[in-house]
């Protein structure tokens, strides 16, 4: 003879004494916060990320500055995306202005090193064509072609150099 069994309910847990109203306040308030603040860490290693392609840029590293800036611009991509959706609570609180700032500084910034390496790259192409003798009318049109966009990119980097330099605070003295 088989006795079925009951199965007795061992989920003894009172979820209405869990769920009360000041719970779902303080873990709404958590995620807004934790939304709002989310893009940090973000752009800040996108920060830290255009200053390790600068160095190594300097340093005439240039497929380690070039791998650093790939990363830096993915994750400030990163940091943008999740920044506008909460823009408009820091503009309401006027809170906007510093943000904005910090990212305008690393987008210029990773515009100065993209232009950087191109502006390397012309160089390096000009300076070959410079350098080889014999030169057809064709490599003489390429050249002066080079030498063009070396000038236009230039402009460009002062610009934006001009707007780095505007927007970054100044040092203090000692």
């Amino acid at each position: 003879r088989t006795v079925k069994r009951e199965r007795q309910r061992t989920d003894n847990w009172d979820w209405g004494r869990f769920i009360t109203r000041r719970r779902i306040i303080i873990a709404g308030i958590s995620l807004l916060l934790f939304a709002h603040l989310l893009m940090v860490p973000f752009l800040a290693v996108s920060s830290y990320l255009h200053y390790r392609s600068a160095v190594l840029l300097k340093e005439n590293k240039i497929d380690q500055s070039r791998r650093f800036l790939s990363y830096a611009d993915t994750t400030f991509a990163l940091s943008k995306s999740l920044y506008q959706p909460v823009r408009p609570t820091y503009l309401f609180f006027s809170l906007a202005l510093y943000p904005d700032n910090i990212f305008a500084i690393n987008e210029k910034t990773g515009s100065v090193l993209h232009n950087t390496l191109i502006m390397y790259e012309n160089a390096n192409q000009i300076f070959q064509l410079i350098l080889k003798k014999n030169k057809t009318n064709e490599d003489r049109g390429i050249l002066d072609a080079r030498i063009s966009k070396m000038t236009k990119d230039l402009n460009s980097l002062e610009d934006d150099l001009i707007l780095l330099t505007q927007k970054l605070p100044d040092k203090p003295e000692k």
